[in-house]
């Protein structure tokens, strides 16, 4: 029975969809989320736009606004808000002490989020079909949606999501354009380029590659609609022509970019542009296979997606690439739309020295899908549609073993999950999205305290986790001191444990080289110290670098203590 590919299509949007809730409803809020959640509120209840303008607003805005509409409606209670100056944890406690639970106010922020993916993966199955037909939609459609990684950007309010969309929906709409000039396709591409630059500041990206296209294509094209003479013209009247047609982009581009600023504070988005490059340019601490830097690598990203992104993706983007002529041929302007935003892209990226996450280069992702997808149009058939049936299907069978961690996914290259920590750290792996994990494993194993690394803004207390702090970057000393005679359990996140943002980034390292007793959601590993002397006396060491000398004199007396006088671990 033959399947029409509309219906393939819309049950593989339905496993994205599945798989963007089902991350959503199981992990706690990431490092940045309270803070954007917070500025998004801000911006839409007070016009505030100062709070955390170094990116722009509308990823923000677009996460508050359910909250903010029903409790506009009385629908919900309004979040209990605070300022910053009031209060240092504002963007925490708008979450977790308002009315409103912090699982809904979660749910409401991140489905926008999830949408945004959706419509991601819904522009690469519409593009891949005018470029390659409809077997290439399915193919560049499941492999959008079973990328772990778009799946779990895709429910996260961080504005990565938002400019990979508006990014690839730029483009699409150029494309169609070129196919046929119109000032509503127009003007959807230069809302879509606004858009973007209102989600991130790296969307300007896009200017000089559609100017390098332009110049490139050299077709009648690229032209303001309703100008006369459309004859292919590499000469003056062509680079005029294609100049003034940017400029109309820009300026709708330029106006919608205004929209999101309320029409008034559009100049933060310049001043929120120099702070990015400011800090780009400083760097920020970096881990790579094992190793530490301030200044980064050039070649971290395409590691860092080697890594992250499944094996049978992997190949069929190389063999796309190595086999231009194979199937229907990778034409002149198909290359030039697919490749030109995304290297570009990639390579600006690669300048910069934030190397903190894949994420930072997501946009690119959709247009490797894209050029992948045209391997369906390969000979022989049906051999090739089998086998790429059975790898959508093999990475939607890898999606869901390792669901609802898609932010720790890893290709076989890297081990898997569990093999990711040798070589990538932070949002890459644990961006302190696992503590509701945590806390579910502490309940099932009947723990009723522990040591904690946290990394991350939310609050254990929150999730019910009584702990007794240790040295870590994003974890608060919670005052509580496991009891004598108790089981001596400790949990770290990933991040802290390779101490990637410590002064001292071997301050844990002889917990490296001990085998947890478990992983919890790949990004906080659990150790048993029951017993162990020598663990105390490093773990002394260790608030003795804080300078906290309370826990310093505790852990040392543990250190000192006859073996005899620990009990055993259970």
């Amino acid at each position: 029975m033959n399947v029409p590919p509309k219906a393939v299509i819309a049950a593989l949007l339905c496993f994205f969809v599945v798989m963007g809730l089902w991350f959503i409803s199981r992990n706690s809020a990431t490092f940045d989320e309270p803070i954007h959640y917070y500025a998004g509120y801000a911006y839409l209840e007070y016009g505030d736009f100062t709070i955390a303008h170094e990116a722009p607003p509308l990823n923000q805005e677009i996460a508050a606004l359910p909250i903010y509409v029903l409790s506009r409606l009385h629908l919900v209670s309004a979040p209990r808000f605070t300022t910053v100056a009031e209060n240092p944890n504002a963007g925490i406690d708008l979450i977790y002490r308002s009315p409103v639970s912090a699982s809904v106010q979660l749910l409401l922020a991140r489905v926008p989020m999830l949408l945004l993916g959706l419509g991601t993966a819904v522009v690469t199955a519409s593009w891949a079909h005018r470029l390659w037909g409809p077997s290439a939609a399915i193919v560049g459609t499941g492999l959008a949606v079973t990328a772990p990684t778009l799946i779990a950007h895709s429910g996260i309010i961080k504005p990565d999501i938002a400019l990979t969309c508006f990014f690839l929906s730029c483009f699409y709409f150029l494309w169609l354009y070129r196919e046929r000039a119109s000032w509503g396709r127009l003007a959807l591409a230069g809302v879509a380029l606004g858009a973007a630059l209102g989600a991130k500041a790296p969307a300007i990206v896009a200017v000089p590659a559609i100017a390098i296209i332009a110049a490139l294509d050299g077709s009648g094209a690229w032209r303001v609609p309703g100008r006369r003479g459309r004859s292919p013209d590499r000469g003056l009247r062509h680079h005029v022509d294609a100049a003034l047609l940017i400029a109309v982009l820009c300026a709708i581009a330029i106006v919608t970019l205004s929209a999101t600023y309320g029409f008034a504070d559009v100049g933060l988005w310049w001043d929120g542009l120099q702070r990015q490059l400011a800090v780009s340019a400083r760097g920020q601490p970096a881990f790579l296979f094992g190793r530490y830097s301030d200044n980064g690598w050039w070649y971290y990203f395409p590691v860092a997606f080697v890594l992250k992104t499944p094996t049978f993706t992997l190949l069929v983007i190389a063999a796309s690439l190595a086999l231009p002529r194979r199937g229907t041929s990778l034409g002149k302007p198909e290359a030039l739309f697919l490749i030109v935003p995304s290297v570009l892209f990639l390579v600006a990226m690669m300048w910069s020295r934030m190397n903190i996450g894949v994420r930072y280069i997501l946009p690119v992702l959709p247009f490797l899908f894209l050029l992948a997808s045209r391997v369906a149009t390969f000979a022989p058939r049906p051999l090739v549609p089998v086998l790429l049936a059975a790898g959508i299907a093999w990475n939607a069978a890898a999606t869901l073993w390792v669901g609802p961690h898609f932010l720790a996914s890893a290709s076989a290259l890297a081990g898997g999950p569990i093999g990711l920590a040798r070589y990538l750290s932070d949002s890459n792996i644990d961006w302190g999205q696992a503590l509701g994990e945590l806390a579910r494993y502490m309940a099932r194993e009947r723990i009723p305290a522990l040591y904690l690394g946290y990394f991350g803004m939310a609050r254990p207390g929150d999730y019910g986790i009584q702990y007794q702090y240790i040295p870590a970057y994003g974890t608060e000393d919670s005052g509580y001191v496991l009891p004598p005679n108790a089981r001596e359990l400790l949990a770290i996140s990933v991040t802290n444990l390779h101490g990637e943002y410590l002064i001292d980034h071997d301050l844990y390292a002889w917990l490296r080289v001990k085998k947890p007793i478990a992983t919890v959601g790949y990004a906080i590993y659990v150790y048993d110290l029951t017993g162990d002397r020598e663990s105390h006396c490093h773990l002394a060491d260790a608030y003795g670098a804080y300078y906290d000398e309370r826990y310093q004199t505790i852990e040392r007396a543990k250190c000192r203590a006859p073996a005899t006088e620990r009990p055993p671990s259970p």
